[in-house]
């Protein structure tokens, strides 16, 4: 855990911590990352050790049991997986991206901080004591299928993974886990797919939710296994099968257990459900009710375009093939309630990963290029997708605003939310964007006080995982 910043106005500066120092611990527990940092350091009195050229610095002080150091430390080595799934959307990436898209992440403590999904395959003893001990909860689990061979074949492995074993071990011990199934169509579907629901329904409700996402196929795909893709007609009979299942569980748990992402349903040109179908939104940043819960969002603030726009102006709005019949349902009636705008819509192809990918958050720099150019007219604004910015404001190639801008000499801004921030953009011929901010492995350490203190009463009595490890 090394020191890459110190805010000039923290706790870390006005203790004399410095740019390159290592934190070795907390009131005599190790810091071995970003977890028992947050876990340790919201304590009224703080002993640090520090190691500094060479030698070990001790640092004592009292302080508001809300406040941390106020330091961003560097990158950390996070765990790579070890499966290989044939299906995996990181193996369909072009060459030349940033390095970082050729990651295979497989990390319990990114699937706490940040929701990421993990598969259990190569948790240890050790992980799954310290995960109960610190009450890491909730996370994401991939489970895709449980019957055995079928899992062998799509994690690519030989073994058992003792993936139930992991699972009840967690449940037991009262760690929620939300899951999800990459579906594959004529793989894991059909009987196979409902063995895998009602086998994780046994944990309910410690197994909290299932999302199921449709299978994705990018065009960079030489050398790999062939896959039939998500069709329009099997995404129909995919939501009446799965609506059978949930009104089931509803009447069962009071609640739908097993969701659909919303891709099934605009791949299908179903209406999307009402925000309640989702129940608690478990998995919203997985895909699951995000459309229905923009289009609410929307639907709140339609007052702020009621009002005249002091002269003519152009709105161009770009998003992925997949939503486009849905903002141009929705949102265009919204903004044309404006007097002096003038709205289009462009449902942008895919040519970097394929006509396929038809999601917005996949665009890549160089697609939003060629639809800015091709736009022939006059515009004051083009409006990019909310989620095609990565934390860094990066595109999937490395493209940010400014450099789109300064490609296409036009002026664009990424939607984040708010309509009283597109109108003042769309109105103010000289707006600057505002950029995205913050990092996830720069972390500033901001997780919810309350939250990390409830988490230092250590869970005592879990039970022993010796029959799920032949070894570490």
């Amino acid at each position: 855990m090394y020191i890459k910043s110190i805010d000039a106005n923290g706790i870390g500066n006005a203790i004399g911590l410095q740019k390159g120092d290592e934190l070795i611990s907390i009131n005599r527990a190790p810091v071995r990352d970003e977890i028992d940092y947050l876990f340790n350091i919201f304590e009224p009195f703080i002993h640090l050790r520090v190691k500094r050229n060479g030698g070990v610095l001790g640092f004592d002080f009292e302080k508001d049991e809300s406040e941390d150091l106020r330091v961003v430390f560097e990158e950390i080595q996070y765990r790579r997986c070890g499966s290989k799934c044939p299906f995996c959307f990181i193996d369909q990436n072009p060459e030349g991206l940033r390095k970082t898209l050729y990651f295979h992440d497989e990390d319990f403590r990114l699937s706490f901080l940040h929701g990421s999904y993990f598969t259990l395959n190569n948790i240890s003893r050790k992980d799954l004591q310290r995960i109960v001990t610190q009450c890491l909860s909730p996370l994401y689990i991939s489970v895709h299928v449980l019957d055995r061979e079928v899992r062998n074949f799509l994690f690519g492995v030989k073994r058992n993974d003792k993936l139930l074993e992991k699972m009840r071990f967690l449940v037991e011990n009262n760690i929620e886990l939300h899951t999800q199934i990459i579906l594959c169509p004529g793989i894991n579907d059909k009987d196979i797919l409902h063995d895998t629901i009602h086998g994780l329904e046994k944990f309910y409700p410690g197994v909290r939710s299932i999302a199921i996402i449709p299978l994705g196929l990018t065009k960079h795909r030489e050398g790999l296994t062939q896959f039939q893709p998500v069709t329009k007609e099997y995404a129909k009979k995919l939501i009446q099968e799965i609506h059978q299942v949930q009104t089931k569980y509803v009447q069962r748990y009071g609640e739908r257990f097993v969701y659909l992402s919303d891709e099934w349903y605009l791949k299908a040109g179903r209406r999307l459900p009402s925000l309640m179908h989702y129940d608690d939104l478990f998995q919203l940043e997985n895909g699951v009710g995000l459309t229905r819960q923009f289009l609410e969002d929307i639907n709140n603030q339609k007052s702020v375009f009621k009002r005249p726009l002091s002269s003519p102006k152009r709105l161009h709005i770009l998003t992925g093939t997949l939503a486009y019949p849905i903002l141009v349902e929705h949102l265009v009636p919204i903004f044309k309630q404006a007097e002096n705008l003038t709205v289009t819509v462009t449902g942008v192809v895919n040519e970097f990963y394929g006509p396929s990918i038809d999601v917005s958050g996949l665009l890549s720099g160089r697609d939003f290029i060629r639809a800015i150019n091709e736009d022939n007219k006059e515009c004051d604004l083009f409006l990019l997708p909310p989620n095609c910015l990565n934390f860094d404001g990066l595109t999937i190639d490395d493209e940010s605003l400014d450099s789109i801008m300064q490609k296409t000499g036009r002026r664009l801004m990424q939607y984040k939310g708010d309509f009283e921030e597109v109108r003042r953009a769309v109105e103010n011929v000289e707006c600057r964007m505002s950029k995205c901010e913050g990092r996830i492995t720069n972390y500033e350490c901001r997780m919810p006080n309350k939250d990390i203190i409830n988490r230092r009463e250590r869970k005592e009595g879990a039970k022993n995982t010796e029959t799920i490890f032949n070894d570490d």
